[in-house]
């Protein structure tokens, strides 16, 4: 595990030297993904979205007894996802 230790110490060195121009530069992109996917309007009312962001494929973990864990999901494309 030392290599994976090494990298995210690394990570955690480079997210601390992030100045503040660029921490707002990134949380201004996130705001405006927000805004652009975590709103619907749904019968003339603006609704928030409960979960816009999609998971990438790999083993489900699932939480507790559940039938799929184990199993591997398989990746979205964008054509599967309908809004």
């Amino acid at each position: 595990f030392t290599p994976i230790t090494a990298h995210l110490n690394e990570q955690k060195i480079v997210r601390k030297a992030i100045t503040d121009a660029e921490r707002k530069q990134n949380k201004n992109v996130k705001d405006t993904a927000m805004f652009k996917f975590g709103y619907a309007l749904v019968d003339g009312h603006l609704e928030k979205v409960g979960n816009y962001n999609m998971e990438p494929p790999g083993a489900f973990r699932g939480r507790g007894e559940h039938p799929k864990m184990g199993k591997l999901k398989q990746r979205v494309d964008p054509e599967q996802v309908m809004l």
